[in-house]
């Protein structure tokens, strides 16, 4: 128990049009981008720098696959599974996560790999000083 309740806040709803009111620092999306095209993807990215306060984060959690999208193979697998299973559903790279972060105004990206399966990337939402100098 880490006694952060009071900082945590968690929101039911549709990535896509739940009604989110507030600023936060640190938004976490985990294993959901798999179900949506890159273009909702997009979407939903630039909805989350909407909702970040000046210097906040964002976090994509999911089973990316490699630029050969044949491994890891449980992803490629997978990745077969949600084209199969959901309208618009794939893994993508972490390249290809990186180009929305980096398109809706995030930097400073941090990629972490946590299981063979599982990795996340980080960005940080560039200040306006920063943007006008990158």
């Amino acid at each position: 128990h880490a006694g952060l309740e009071s900082r945590i806040n968690c929101v039911a709803g549709n990535v896509l049009d739940a009604a989110i009111t507030g600023k936060y620092d640190f938004i976490f999306i985990s294993n959901v981008i798999h179900c949506y095209s890159s273009e909702q993807n997009r979407r939903i990215v630039n909805r989350c720098r909407a909702m970040l306060e000046p210097g906040g984060r964002l976090c994509l959690k999911d089973f990316f696959v490699e630029p050969s999208r044949t491994a890891p193979e449980w992803n490629a697998v997978f990745a077969v599974n949600m084209l199969l299973g959901t309208e618009n559903g794939d893994c993508y790279t972490l390249d290809e996560a990186e180009r929305w972060l980096r398109d809706a105004g995030f930097g400073r990206f941090q990629r972490v790999q946590i299981t063979k399966r599982d990795a996340m990337i980080i960005g940080s939402m560039l200040r306006q000083e920063q943007c006008a100098a990158d």
